[in-house]
C-alpha cells in the first residue's frame, strides 16, 4: 500500500511535448514562504517559483516540481523502473506547488493548470481580476526602486512593490495589472509571501504550454478548488476515487484531514 501512494505522488510527472505560444523576454525567479495551515501561522514553507515573461503571455510554476519531473522524466527515458526510482527517491527531492498559470493565454484570460495523479485539470478566468491602489511610498529591491501598491483578492488584503523599470504588466501567481513588474506581494496575515530573488533577460526561449492541453479535464474554477482541497485534505480518498486501484485504509484514516490554507479562501 505505502509502496502503491509513493509511486503514485512522486511517479507521475506531467510529460509528452510542449508547443510554444510566446517568447520569452524576462525571467524571475521568487522566493514563496507560505503558511499552509493556519491554525499554526508561525509554522511556514518555502518553494522557488519561476515567472518567464513573454511579449504577451507569462507561464509561473514552480522551478522544484520542474526538477523533480524533469530528473524522473529522464530517467523513464533511460529506461529505469519506478521501483528503481523509488529506491533511489532521495535524489530527486520533493516537489513543490502543482500548478502552471499563464496569464493572457488566451487573450486576456488567465489558465490554471494543475495535475493530480495521472489528470490534468483546467480552468480560466478573465485576466483584470485586481483592483490596485497605487500608493507614493518607494523602497529598493535588487537595485531597482519599487513603488508600494494595494489590492484585494481572493479574500486576502495585499500588499505589493513594483518596479515602473521593468516595464511589464506581470508577476507572480495571478497577479497582473501593474505598471511595472510585481517585485514582492504578501497578504496581510503574512500567510503568502513571493519575493522576487533574481532577475535576468532572456534572448528568445520559447514560453511552451502542454501540447495535450485539448486532453485536460476543463472545469470551473469552483469545482476546481473542490478537487484540489480534497487532493491537499484527503489524498487517500482523492485517490480511491480517481484511480481504478482499490486501496484499503486502515481505522480513522480515511477521516483524517491534512491541514488546508489556499491563497484563495474566495474562490
Amino acid at each position: 500500500m505505502k509502496l502503491y501512494l509513493l509511486i503514485l505522488f512522486l511517479f507521475t510527472p506531467f510529460l509528452g511535448k510542449s508547443q510554444a505560444i510566446d517568447q520569452e523576454i524576462i525571467n524571475c525567479q521568487y522566493k514563496l514562504t507560505y503558511v499552509p495551515d493556519s491554525l499554526k501561522p508561525t509554522v511556514n514553507k518555502e518553494d522557488f517559483m519561476i515567472l518567464e515573461i513573454g511579449k504577451k503571455t507569462s507561464k509561473f510554476y514552480s522551478y522544484n516540481t520542474f526538477r523533480v519531473d524533469s530528473l524522473i522524466q529522464n530517467d523513464t527515458k533511460n529506461g529505469m523502473s519506478p521501483l528503481e526510482m523509488l529506491a533511489n527517491r532521495n535524489k530527486y527531492g520533493k516537489k513543490g506547488f502543482l500548478y502552471t498559470i499563464y496569464t493572457n493565454y488566451p487573450d486576456n484570460k488567465i489558465t490554471m493548470v494543475e495535475k493530480l495523479l495521472s489528470d490534468t485539470y483546467q480552468y480560466e478566468e478573465p485576466k483584470g481580476i485586481q483592483v490596485w491602489k497605487i500608493l507614493s511610498e518607494t523602497k529598493n529591491m535588487l537595485g531597482y526602486e519599487v513603488q508600494k501598491a494595494t489590492c484585494t483578492f481572493g479574500g486576502r488584503n495585499y500588499i505589493a512593490w513594483f518596479a515602473s523599470d521593468i516595464p511589464t504588466s506581470f508577476g507572480p501567481y495571478k497577479f497582473n495589472g501593474l505598471p511595472g513588474l510585481i517585485m514582492q506581494i504578501e497578504d496581510s496575515k503574512n500567510q503568502y509571501n513571493f519575493t522576487c530573488v533574481g532577475i535576468k533577460k532572456i534572448n528568445g526561449n520559447a514560453i511552451n504550454k502542454p501540447a495535450n492541453a485539448q486532453g485536460n479535464i476543463n472545469l470551473s474554477k469552483k469545482d476546481f478548488f473542490k478537487i484540489f482541497e480534497q487532493y491537499s485534505t484527503e489524498p487517500l480518498a482523492f485517490i480511491q476515487n480517481h484511480t481504478p486501484a482499490s486501496i484499503s485504509m486502515k481505522s480513522g484514516n480515511s477521516t483524517t484531514k491534512k491541514p488546508y490554507n489556499p491563497i484563495e479562501l474566495i474562490p
